[in-house]
């Protein structure tokens, strides 16, 4: 039996990166962001392999 494979779901830096740089600058300057996770909407498992 063969495995298929299909191509990896992929988002665009603009559609990711600026909501989130807009996000950040409305908040107050005492608020940090530490971690900011952004994934694709269909990927079916985190991380590979």
């Amino acid at each position: 039996m063969r495995k298929r494979r299909c191509a990896s779901p992929i988002a665009g830096c603009t559609s990711m990166s600026a909501p989130s740089i807009v996000y950040m600058a409305g908040l107050l300057h005492d608020v940090n962001v530490q971690f900011m996770v952004t994934m694709a909407i269909k990927m079916p498992f985190v991380g590979r392999g």
